[in-house]
């Protein structure tokens, strides 16, 4: 009975590991993802509106830029669930603060779009490719991590079903032994 406790638990533990991977790592990977292409909308929003020239249609691209932050949001929030470890929380933090420069710029880039300022307001986002170019490798660079996460637990189960696996075959070995032990030494002649 006690092997197959100790075959349950050792299994559990493998199969722990290794599912990390589906219940863990993969949903980040998703959120993050659908994080990131949302924030590239958002940015193409913010570059359509300064390509327009006067100040109609302004409502129109607020409510689009409210939606995709809100989406946006929506996905972090999603993400926060998924935090591993103090790493993975701070790249959390990486990621919410690159956005809140990228939306502290683009409200002046819009401002100064509204106002028909549309050169000052290209000039402000060309100037600030650094801040855009920022959030993407941020993003990529907390998918990765989650993408490496995933990748180390698939390989701990590995190695935790091949010392299962060995030490089942140890105990079960003892187990049978024993046996024959008893047996020789109460009947040392036969």
């Amino acid at each position: 009975m006690g092997f197959f406790g100790f075959n349950q638990y050792q299994t559990s533990r493998v199969y722990k590991e290794a599912n990390y991977a589906l219940s863990n790592s993969l949903p980040s990977v998703v959120v993050l993802d659908a994080a990131l292409l949302e924030i590239t909308k958002l940015q193409l929003i913010v570059c359509q509106r300064v390509a327009q020239s006067g100040s109609g249609g302004m409502s129109v691209v607020m409510s689009m830029i409210t939606e995709s932050r809100t989406k946006i949001d929506g996905y972090l929030n999603d993400y926060e669930p998924l935090v591993f470890n103090e790493e993975d929380r701070r790249l959390l933090q990486e990621d919410y603060q690159a956005l809140a420069e990228y939306d502290d710029m683009s409200g002046k880039v819009l401002a100064l779009s509204n106002e028909n300022k549309s050169d000052q307001a290209y000039k402000l986002l060309m100037s600030n490719q650094r801040i855009l170019n920022e959030i993407e490798s941020l993003f990529h660079k907390h998918r990765d991590f989650n993408i490496n996460l995933g990748k180390k637990s698939a390989e701990d189960g590995v190695s935790m079903k091949n010392n299962a696996a060995l030490l089942s075959l140890l105990v079960a070995a003892v187990v049978l032994t024993i046996p024959v032990v008893v047996v020789v030494l109460t009947f040392p002649g036969t």
